[in-house]
């Protein structure tokens, strides 16, 4: 007997109890082999979706017809939701992509042959665990295997060759010979994929703890169907004496190094230097230098970033790390409090930017990486203690606001040039931040900004 989850078993009773076949598969049942947590569950059944739909309702049950015409409706019970998808067979795919054809069968073995590996393809009850295709082998091994043909596996469905990927990175898993061969046979069919789900396949790759990630990428053939413009990164050397690696393989380090961080640190590490090829520069000594590069890439981490359609916030948020990744800081309150009025005063991005600068570091050459995260460990003390201290670095931490100004007697459009002018004075002047004094020295700036009395 194995102990499965109840609201799942509650569903599985039920079509057992109507005289039909019904088993968890997919996902579910990989993870619960492999006493992974299981989140998603599915069920393939021999029963009519149309019948057990309206027999499911007429019985009280909540029921979505989430997929109908191929065979899947879905199961509320208890806030779970439960897939139940009628056994069916595939053909005549479109664009690599979604069936032209299902038909529905009574055979499970059919069933679970036009699924993608083998490690999915194995069902489960309360009873009995069936497994045509050694999916429990696979596991064991930690293979990812296509079932039958990998090749026509992958040119039924494109998006099974980011998914082979996906599951090695976040099982730790092997793509088997042959499978992987397919694969790599088979890349351009990923220019028949929607963005958003490369996107989604790519989000899942990040969050995963792969080492390498990149160099496999690469090394498979996908990485330029993700992102184009990773061809920049090959082959640029970096003649310093910070550095160790050429562009791609720091870019690889430091990936490595910010395994486990939030998809927006990781996002900032693998595009920040992208743009090193075309601001390279070596000096008399040899040394290379790639000015502007930050920059440079933070503007093509955008064009990126909306072709894979992430959301603005995301874009916003991977633009300005990578835009400071290169910025000079030492914990000198003058220094860090010009970065924080560039920043308007926002700590959290400030926090994250030199966040960002030790991870970089972390992909250069290990004999410095302790110096100078040293420093940036110190900064960011300094930092906190500014924090701490309420420190102003935006109009809207200013002891007056614009209706303050304007009673002065300056004109609208004049408004926000004085406010502007108060916080520069104020970032090295934090103990003048008052009401009073602010009112003196704005009132000071008519003669000498806009020529009135």
């Amino acid at each position: 007997m194995y102990n499965i989850h109840q609201s799942a078993k509650k569903v599985l009773s039920y079509i057992h109890s109507l005289g039909y076949e019904a088993f968890l598969v997919g996902g579910c049942v990989r993870d619960f082999l492999m006493n992974r947590d299981v989140h998603d569950f599915d069920i393939t059944t021999s029963c009519d979706a149309f019948f057990l739909l309206e027999k499911a309702k007429a019985d009280h049950y909540l029921v979505i017809p989430t997929g109908l015409k191929h065979g899947t409706i879905t199961f509320v019970i208890d806030n779970e939701h439960i897939e139940v998808t009628t056994y069916r067979q595939e053909s005549d795919y479109i664009h690599h992509r979604i069936p032209k054809t299902v038909t529905f069968t009574s055979d499970l073995k059919e069933d679970l042959k036009r699924r993608d590996f083998t490690i999915n393809a194995i069902c489960l009850d309360q009873n009995q665990i069936i497994d045509y295709y050694g999916g429990q082998n696979d596991i064991k091994a930690k293979i990812i295997r296509c079932i039958g043909n990998p090749k026509e596996r992958f040119h039924e469905d494109a998006l099974r060759i980011l998914r082979a990927l996906r599951f090695a990175f976040t099982l730790g898993f092997t793509i088997e010979k042959n499978t992987y061969t397919a694969l790599q046979e088979s890349v351009d069919l990923l220019n028949h994929i929607s963005k958003e789900r490369i996107r989604d396949e790519f989000i899942k790759m990040l969050a995963s703890d792969y080492k390498d990630l990149l160099i496999t990428l690469k090394e498979s053939k996908v990485l330029l169907y993700i992102i184009p413009e990773y061809s920049l990164a090959f082959h640029v050397t970096q003649e310093s004496p910070y550095h160790i690696y050429d562009v791609f393989h720091h870019l690889n380090s430091a990936l490595n190094a910010s395994i486990g961080e939030p998809l927006n640190i990781r996002l900032a590490i693998l595009l920040h230097d992208l743009e090193k090829r075309n601001y390279k520069t070596i000096d008399k000594k040899g040394v290379a230098h790639f000015k502007g590069h930050a920059h440079a890439s933070a503007e093509l981490s955008k064009k990126i970033l909306r072709d894979l359609k992430f959301s603005n916030d995301i874009i916003k948020n991977v633009y300005m790390l990578i835009y400071y990744h290169d910025y000079y800081v030492s914990p000198k309150k003058n220094v860090l409090r010009k970065f924080l009025y560039k920043l308007n005063g926002d700590y959290k991005i400030a926090y994250d930017i030199l966040h960002v600068q030790k991870l970089d570091n972390l992909g250069k050459d290990p004999t410095i990486v302790k110096e100078k995260n040293k420093l940036i460990d110190d900064a960011i003390a300094c930092i906190k203690e500014m924090e701490k201290h309420n420190e102003v670095f935006s109009i809207n931490h200013l002891s007056i606001d614009g209706n303050d100004i304007k009673k002065l007697g300056y004109r609208e459009q004049e408004i926000g040039i004085v406010l502007h002018k108060l916080v520069k004075y104020i970032v090295n002047n934090q103990d003048k931040n008052t009401k009073d004094q602010l009112l003196k020295i704005a009132g000071g700036m008519k003669n000498e900004i806009f020529n009135r009395k």
